[in-house]
């Protein structure tokens, strides 16, 4: 399971506190800084193919939008 969070690490830290004082075990656990195409996919709501996708329709419908 992959969760977005904005407070780093100390986010992460709080979280996993949290789970053990809940007992719930957690296999695993990571953080990783967002990518290029998390930050696009924030800023836009869907990926480069759609935009490349409805760029191409456009395209092919004369340039109409």
């Amino acid at each position: 399971m992959t969760i977005a969070a904005r407070g780093g690490a100390q986010q992460l830290v709080d979280v996993v506190r949290l789970l053990g004082d809940r007992r719930i075990e957690v296999a695993d656990v990571g953080l990783r800084r967002p990518t290029l195409d998390d930050v696009f996919l924030e800023l836009i709501g869907h990926g480069a193919d759609a935009v490349a996708s409805a760029c191409d329709h456009d395209s092919q419908a004369g340039g109409r939008t």
